[in-house]
């Protein structure tokens, strides 16, 4: 198994995010850029805790599968845009974990953006 091959680090990614609490249930992926390519490795729709490198696929910006296999999911296009338009991002964490859901569903309040760049 090669440790450093993005198929690993995006399924390690996915499980370590699952041990923490940051659980999506099937909503939400981890990708990563394809270095020096227009493309990117994901996965489809499944639990963060059971993804193995063998279900990490790669995809082009046009979504197509350049290698393995992957059950597709719509949030994929805002990935593959963000890599088009945004050379510098190499990796994208998209989840709807249990404590942002409750926080997202606070009646009258805005949620705002809270990470180190904005």
């Amino acid at each position: 198994m090669d440790t450093t091959s993005l198929p690993f680090k995006v399924a390690a990614t996915r499980r370590m995010l699952y041990r923490e609490g940051c659980d999506s249930n099937v909503g939400g992926h981890v990708t990563a850029r394809a270095e020096g390519e227009d493309a990117f490795w994901a996965t489809g729709f499944e639990y963060f805790d059971q993804t193995t490198p063998d279900k990490v696929a790669k995809l082009d910006l046009d979504l197509n599968v350049l290698e393995g296999e992957l059950s597709f999911s719509p949030a994929l296009n805002f990935h593959a845009r963000i890599y088009q338009l945004r050379p510098d991002v190499h990796a994208i964490v998209h989840l709807h974990s249990h404590y942002l859901s409750v926080l997202s569903s606070v009646e009258g309040r805005t949620i705002g953006m809270y990470n180190v760049g904005s």
